[in-house]
C-alpha cells in the first residue's frame, strides 16, 4: 500500500447508509409525516467536497459526491460486473457504429 486508504462505496452501501440516515432522522423529527405523499420539496445532501454548482446532470459529474448522488437517483444503461464486463441494467442490448462514435441502446420495456 502507498500509505493512504482508498474506498469506493457500492450502490448497496450508499442505499443502506441513506436508509439508516433517514430512519435516524425520522426518529428525531417529532410528529409523524402525512400518510399521503406530497410532490415537490427540497433534498439537501452535504458532502465534504460538495459545491453550489453541483447538479443531477450526469454529464456534469466531476467528483465522488456527484457520482454518489447520481447513484441515489437513477439507474444506468449498463453496469459493470465484478470482472469489469458490461452487464445490462436499463438497456436490454446495445451496439456501436463501426467508428464507435454512435451507440444504439435498446431499453427494457417500461423504461423511460
Amino acid at each position: 500500500m502507498n500509505g493512504h486508504l482508498s474506498w469506493r462505496p457500492t450502490r448497496r452501501t450508499l442505499l443502506v447508509a441513506g436508509a439508516a440516515a433517514i430512519a435516524g432522522a425520522s426518529l428525531r423529527s417529532g410528529p409523524a409525516l402525512a400518510s399521503t405523499p406530497k410532490r415537490g420539496g427540497t433534498l439537501r445532501i452535504g458532502y465534504s467536497q460538495g459545491a453550489t454548482a453541483d447538479s443531477l446532470d450526469p454529464m456534469s459529474y466531476f467528483s465522488d459526491p456527484n457520482y454518489a448522488s447520481g447513484w441515489l437517483f437513477g439507474n444506468n444503461l449498463v453496469e459493470l460486473a465484478p470482472d469489469k464486463s458490461p452487464v445490462p441494467e436499463l438497456a436490454e442490448s446495445w451496439e456501436a457504429s463501426k467508428d464507435a462514435k454512435t451507440w444504439t441502446f435498446k431499453l427494457r420495456k417500461g423504461v423511460e
